[in-house]
């Protein structure tokens, strides 16, 4: 990786992990229309927090209808570890985005971001780059993962496009409340080394034992066991401890069920000795 500024403006090698802890603290703005109060928004509420430190994946388990031990499912994905496992920060193209910005937002920001990303691929492909989808063979494209099923804590918008067969990426992560502003300055990535299309994979998760094989993936749909067949994991009657489950009192995990901890950690229903966690595929 080549030297460039550090973020605060000193000299020194600008890390990926360096690059996406300031976006998302990034100052977005606390427009009065928006809905996130005093402290509501992402940013705000992500100022201090460590996010090397916190889990890649949180699995919610709410019980709703007790009666018949039926429970929701959820997982939230850590936006932070999603993408440093997946993208790298490339300075020099960063560079050669500030300097587009530069010479064609005259008017100092009244350009707003996204159509600035998308000129500059355009600005690419007249200056007689090849320009295509990450993947080629197709057209570079934009997504805002608001627009569909996704598991990460923070929306993502972001340029996905191959400039002369190199897969890259320009993206915004959303640190306001109301999806329709407050997204961070755009910055510039490439591939981490996991897929050429990386970031198009926060709509899967795994759920996984600590101590069997068992694991069961979504779509963004249902959790399907070993990748989609039966047995899904949301079938599973979930139980406290105390409750009639089968006419007898719940002491603690079994097979076959899902015991739902007081710290709100989650039993396998297949050893009943190890807990459920949450990952990105």
């Amino acid at each position: 990786m080549s030297a460039a500024k550090n973020l605060d403006g000193s000299s020194g090698r600008v890390t990926t992990s360096d690059v996406l802890k300031a976006m998302l603290t990034e100052n977005t703005g606390t427009h009065f229309l928006d809905s996130g109060g005093a402290n509501g928004r992402a940013w705000q509420r992500n100022q201090g927090r460590d996010f090397d430190k916190e889990p890649s994946g949180i699995l919610s388990v709410r019980i709703w209808k007790p009666a018949e031990h039926k429970a929701d499912w959820d997982v939230t994905l850590s936006t932070y570890h999603f993408l440093n496992e997946r993208v790298r920060f490339l300075p020099d193209w960063q560079a050669r985005f500030d300097a587009y910005v530069e010479s064609h937002d005259y008017e100092r920001r009244s350009t707003p971001w996204l159509a600035l990303m998308e000129g500059f691929f355009d600005d690419l492909k007249e200056r007689g780059h090849e320009v295509t989808g990450p993947s080629g063979g197709d057209e570079r494209f934009t997504v805002n993962t608001y627009n569909h099923p996704s598991f990460l804590s923070q929306v993502l918008q972001y340029v996905a496009a191959a400039v002369d067969d190199v897969p890259l990426y320009l993206l915004q992560i959303h640190g306001g409340a109301d999806v329709r502003g407050g997204y961070t300055a755009p910055k510039f990535f490439g591939e981490g080394g996991h897929s050429e299309l990386a970031l198009l994979g926060d709509y899967q998760c795994v759920v996984a034992c600590d101590k069997c094989e068992a694991n069961w993936c979504n779509d963004g749909h249902s959790f399907g066991y070993d990748g989609g067949s039966g047995d899904p994991l949301n079938e599973y009657p979930v139980v406290t401890a105390g409750v009639l489950f089968n006419g007898k009192k719940v002491r603690g995990p079994a097979e076959g069920r899902v015991f739902l901890y007081a710290d709100k950690s989650v039993s396998c229903p297949k050893c009943a000795k190890g807990k459920l966690h949450a990952y990105s595929c």
